[in-house]
């Protein structure tokens, strides 16, 4: 059986931007001229050496699931792989059962494809010195990473069969719906529960730094409950900061590494950064765009692949065929559109760097910040224009010293 027009698109979109992203990776651009002036000519050539591994990597193991997902496609096509399993009607337990399966055995079939080309990328931070982390250490992350993500996965798929069933017609406005509540609970819960599995953290001590906190703070109108400091030595030469949590889970989280290889105006700065989210409301507004993209593919899937003519689906080989069909169905999309999120992650981050510019004043400490996160990050300043229009959550590090000057 042919697959539906917009189906077809999606793969054929997928394969042209995995094409677009190894061809990218293979024959990179040559920093700009203007990257001479702030980074040293062995700084940049290693740099783009190192990307240019990682971005062949992430291509092939984007690659690699896209392959597993057709050939699950495939496989449910021709009802080789569900048939057997699930025939006739189904209580309405046994088809959350069947959706709790199904969830989780996509979770466990993703994360084995991708963990070889994980641990090629472990190996190759750590051969550019920015991974301190052993390979039972990283698997043990990994497996925790993998734990959740089968939670999730199990959850998800056993409550949307559980919709499918109960609201065949307006099921895409459930489960939007009940996205947002879970991205609301997850981001509440990530500061408290997950985040310390993989990481120790402790409050800011008094001194400099919190000076510093409370000085801006104060300017900015704002009330700041935590700055934790994350033990991220550890694990990693990296340097970084995030803001993270909702409501009373709000906090700012700084790397050890930041606090001791920048000066007090570089980390100054990029508090600024991460205050700028949170006055801006980055968090809720990010939720929010994300439901709504939600809910417009799953009415993209209601309107083009949902079977005609069929008000609920009850039986265990049709639930599983449309179940997984969503599956690869979202997947394929949430690719295909990872240049639109990338374009409102940009924003976002483009916004609070202003804001971080007006709140300290200081475009010098702003550019020599971004020069000492890209030197510790080893990060690829210039990125090829299809992989930072592609992917890019940032703006790059050329783009973001540009926007402080006069």
């Amino acid at each position: 059986m042919r697959q539906p027009f917009v189906a077809r698109g999606l793969w054929a979109v997928s394969l042209v931007f995995v094409a677009l992203w190894m061809a990218s990776a293979l024959v990179p651009a040559n920093p700009s001229k203007e990257a001479g002036t702030y980074f040293s000519e062995e700084f940049l050539a290693t740099a783009r050496r190192r990307a240019t591994l990682a971005y062949i990597d992430s291509g092939l193991s984007t690659l690699a699931a896209l392959g597993v997902l057709y050939l699950a496609t495939r496989l449910v096509s021709r009802g080789q792989l569900l048939s057997s399993l699930f025939r006739g009607e189904l209580p309405l337990a046994n088809a959350a059962a069947l959706g709790l399966f199904l969830g989780a055995g996509a979770a466990l079939l993703l994360g084995a494809v991708d963990l070889p080309f994980s641990i090629c990328g472990l190996y190759l931070d750590k051969a550019f010195g920015l991974s301190k982390m052993t390979l039972p250490a990283y698997l043990l992350d990994y497996a925790k990473g993998t734990s959740l993500n089968v939670l999730a996965y199990s959850l998800g798929g056993g409550f949307t069969v559980l919709v499918l069933v109960k609201f065949p017609r307006t099921w895409h406005f459930v489960l939007a719906g009940a996205f947002l509540l879970a991205s609301l609970l997850v981001s509440m819960v990530y500061p408290t529960v997950i985040a310390p599995m993989f990481n120790k953290f402790h409050p800011l001590p008094a001194g400099p730094v919190q000076t510093a906190v409370d000085e801006m703070a104060a300017k900015a109108g704002m009330h700041i409950d935590k700055v934790l400091v994350m033990e991220a030595s550890a694990k990693t030469t990296r340097v970084n900061a995030y803001f993270a949590g909702i409501g009373r889970t709000k906090q700012v989280v700084l790397y050890d590494t930041l606090l001791t290889s920048n000066s007090i105006q570089e980390v100054r700065l990029v508090l600024a950064h991460e205050m700028g989210h949170w006055k801006l409301g980055h968090v809720g507004k990010g939720l929010l765009v994300s439901a709504a993209g939600t809910l417009a593919l799953l009415w993209v899937f209601r309107v083009s692949l949902w079977p005609p003519g069929v008000a609920a689906v009850s039986s265990g080989e049709g639930l599983g065929r449309l179940l997984v069909s969503l599956l690869v169905f979202i997947t394929l999309a949430g690719y295909v559109l990872t240049p639109a999120s990338s374009f409102v992650s940009r924003v976002f981050e483009s916004r609070a760097d202003a804001y971080s510019l007006y709140l300290s004043g200081d475009s010098s400490a702003f550019i020599s910040t971004q020069v000492g996160l890209a030197v510790g990050n080893l990060s690829d300043v210039d990125p090829p224009a299809f992989i930072r229009w592609f992917a890019w959550t940032h703006p790059t590090t050329m783009e973001r010293i540009r926007s402080a000057m006069p």
